[in-house]
């Protein structure tokens, strides 16, 4: 730091100037203790640049000149040297609120180099080292100490790179970089308590069950995953717990639900009831249906007789085709072609019973029952998942694997049995070779979807997510993954899309 110190000898005194100058020093009194520096000589204005001076300090000069009858000094000035000036210091911190489009920045302005603030806030990019010259946002004020912005104009499954900056009269200034990628998900609806899901995948549509916790009804919702928005909802009786299954029929698809002893067969896109079955000997409320190959399949108890009944329908008239009489109390059935024998197979699980006993049905293409199998049954959720592809069928929350050429030997499961293991939902790839699942989110763990082989049932993959996870879908080489809050009577749902 320099400054420019300047005087003026008036007068020689009637004698030559032999000397002139300037003391000057820290403290009072300068021409004492001070430095000295000499200006020429003579008569008149003179000056002294001084380099190397503290900043922030206060000085003390005085002027002084030299003849042959002494020295005579002027009187002594003090200044303050500036504050040493810089470019500003800045923090960048954890990006918080991400979202699928949106984030808050977090940082901090720690000094403002000793010059006032032109600007600050933050600027961020999808490649390193971002500037002030790509994205940015300028926070609302220019003071000292935490700040931050909300941004809500990011790109969805995106990787960015964020800094703070601040700008003075020196230049600008950066904090430590950031990176953070936003969600794959988007916002879908807010709705009621979700009961179960179901997916379409011809239509791309997946339904929800709701329940209003404070009047209890209950409504689908239809949810088209492409268009993204909602193209159907209808209300449906209380005790409707389940969206049971999906169907062809005429080229067009159609979703199958449950009342008392009817199967009320409604459009796919509309929910517009098409047509209704009634099975006259359905004493209780049914307990499953599927559709297969033009056929429905209803299971259900009849009191009167005191046991439980699987029976066919055609899809065509609706007319009766078969039964079997003593499956499973309650059962829950999954129906899928047998491509071996070309035939169709049934397994039925009980349901809202203690039963520890299945049932293996066949049945011919017409829909008439050939044969039966009974085997043990370890217990577990509704969760059934099997398609035609697959080898086996995979049932409740443990994931106990039931192979269609052995379905006695039922001993592997995927989870270690234990209630932190618990899956929370899965589904197999459309040609059979791969198992997707989720399970509840505890603790530190990160978010992922394991995925199984169907050879020995062992995890080839771990396929790290975003966000926490209630049921998974598989769509044409994507998993999709649809997140809400269980139990809430508000929930907002969220769908994120994973290649895979």
């Amino acid at each position: 730091m320099t400054v420019k110190l300047s005087g003026n000898v008036i007068s020689n005194g009637g004698s030559e100037i032999l000397e002139r100058g300037f003391y000057w020093s820290t403290i009072p009194n300068s021409h004492i203790n001070g430095n000295k520096e000499i200006s020429n000589i003579g008569v008149g204005e003179f000056d002294y640049t001084v380099s190397n001076l503290t900043p922030n300090t206060v000085y003390y000069t005085k002027a002084f000149a030299e003849n042959a009858f002494g020295i005579s000094y002027g009187e002594e000035k003090s200044f303050n040297t500036a504050l040493n000036q810089t470019i500003p210091s800045l923090a960048t911190y954890n990006v918080e609120n991400i979202e699928t489009t949106s984030a808050i920045f977090n940082g901090e302005l720690i000094s403002n180099g000793n010059a006032e603030i032109i600007e600050k806030g933050f600027c961020w990019g999808i490649n390193p080292n971002p500037t002030i010259d790509d994205s940015k946002i300028i926070a609302d004020n220019n003071q000292l100490g935490i700040y931050n912005s909300a941004v809500n104009d990011l790109s969805r499954d995106t990787k960015y790179y964020v800094r703070s900056y601040a700008t003075n009269s020196i230049g600008t200034a950066y904090g430590e970089e950031i990176e953070f990628s936003t969600l794959n998900n988007y916002f879908m609806f807010n709705t009621n308590t979700i009961i179960t899901t179901l997916h379409n995948t011809q239509d791309k549509v997946i339904y929800f069950l709701t329940i209003n916790l404070e009047n209890s009804e209950k409504k689908i919702i239809a949810y088209n995953y492409v268009t993204m928005d909602v193209i159907a909802e209808s209300s449906v009786e209380y005790y409707q717990n389940s969206l049971h299954t999906i169907g062809t029929f005429n080229n067009q698809m159609e979703l199958y639900i449950i009342t008392t002893n009817k199967v009320k067969i409604l459009n796919a896109l509309t929910l517009e009831e098409v047509e209704e079955l009634n099975v006259p000997d359905a004493t209780n409320v049914l307990s499953s249906v599927q559709m297969k190959n033009n056929l429905i399949f209803v299971s259900y108890y009849n009191s009167n007789l005191g046991f439980n009944k699987v029976a066919t329908f055609n899809r065509s008239n609706l007319t009766y085709v078969s039964e079997f009489d003593n499956t499973p109390n309650s059962g829950a059935i999954i129906v899928y072609n047998n491509n071996v024998d070309n035939n169709i197979k049934s397994m039925v699980f009980p349901r809202l019973s203690n039963s520890q006993i299945f049932s293996e049905l066949t049945f011919n293409l017409s829909g008439t029952n050939l044969s039966h199998n009974y085997g043990n049954y370890e217990g577990g959720s509704d969760l059934i998942r099997t398609n035609d592809n697959a080898s086996f069928v995979i049932k409740g929350k443990e994931g106990r694997i039931y192979p269609k050429n052995d379905l006695m030997n039922n001993s592997q499961t995927l989870s270690d049995g234990s209630t932190l293991s618990d899956l929370t939902d899965y589904c197999i790839s459309p040609d059979g070779n791969n198992i997707y699942t989720i399970r509840e989110h505890y603790g530190g763990d990160p978010f992922s979807v394991k995925k199984y082989n169907t050879i020995d049932f062992n995890i080839d993959e771990m396929i790290f997510i975003n966000e926490s996870a209630n049921n998974i879908f598989i769509d044409n080489n994507q998993l999709i993954i649809i997140d809400y809050a269980k139990f809430s009577n508000e929930n907002d749902v969220y769908i994120s899309f994973y290649d895979i």
